[in-house]
């Protein structure tokens, strides 16, 4: 339509984008946060550096990757009901 104008929705930063980045929505196990919350992960084979997601409650358990930023994953907790049993 002419003169209309396209309303689209906002796309997400590169660093939270699974379509640019396809480590985000992956699990990893933090063992323990630091007091800085920090943490050391292990994830496709090799120790990375963890900070936890803005807002987000310290605990160890299962995290998900929200983002990447430099090299650094940015982690948020999973539900303890979207954890998988064994």
């Amino acid at each position: 339509m002419p003169g209309s104008l396209r309303h689209s929705q906002p796309r997400p930063l590169p660093s939270h984008n699974r379509d640019v980045n396809l480590d985000i929505g992956n699990q990893v196990q933090v063992d323990a946060w630091g007091a800085d919350r920090s943490a050391r992960v292990n994830y496709r084979g090799t120790q990375w550096q963890a900070r936890l997601a803005e807002g987000a409650h310290a605990a160890p358990g299962p995290h998900r990757i929200s983002a990447v930023e430099a090299n650094w994953l940015v982690l948020s907790p999973l539900p303890a009901a979207a954890t998988p049993t064994l």
